[in-house]
């Protein structure tokens, strides 16, 4: 994507957002872009369940959508994060994926919550699988409390 190939600085003012675009030492100024749209295509990818407890360090801090029926979740289950709701209207929900609006997909656990879960249960033990990681998850998730491994 161009955008992401020169660097952009957002600035977003009453009117919408303009993008300043830094080529070759030249600013250009006022090239007004739906920064949601670039937002998405980026951040609103799918992912398993796998990717994510694999690499907590590199998931957004917003919420984590999956399908609706949990006991169908597994490693290879893909889910969706939101993007920040603070960055659109408080009426707008074109922060949610399209799966939580189109298929019911359920919010689960922010970014933050995931990394502490992972973080918790590596604590515990220098052997933590990815299926330990996933009970883990699971558990955190219908009780929001930590599992013991033990």
């Amino acid at each position: 994507m161009w955008i992401e190939q020169w660097g952009y600085r957002v600035h977003k003012n009453l009117s919408g957002v303009i993008v300043y675009i830094q080529i070759r030492n030249l600013a250009l100024k006022g090239l007004v872009v739906n920064v949601n749209n670039v937002l998405s295509e980026k951040n609103m990818e799918l992912m398993t369940i796998r990717e994510i407890l694999s690499h907590p360090d590199k998931i957004p801090q917003t919420w984590l959508y999956l399908p609706p029926d949990k006991t169908t979740w597994n490693l290879d289950t893909q889910g969706v994060f939101s993007l920040d709701s603070w960055d659109f209207p408080p009426d707008s929900d074109e922060y949610l994926p399209k799966q939580a609006k189109n298929d019911k997909w359920i919010e689960t656990l922010d970014g933050s919550s995931i990394e502490d879960v992972v973080s918790y249960a590596q604590g515990q033990s220098d052997n933590v699988t990815l299926d330990d990681l996933f009970r883990s998850f699971i558990f955190y998730y219908e009780n929001d409390a930590f599992l013991d491994l033990d």
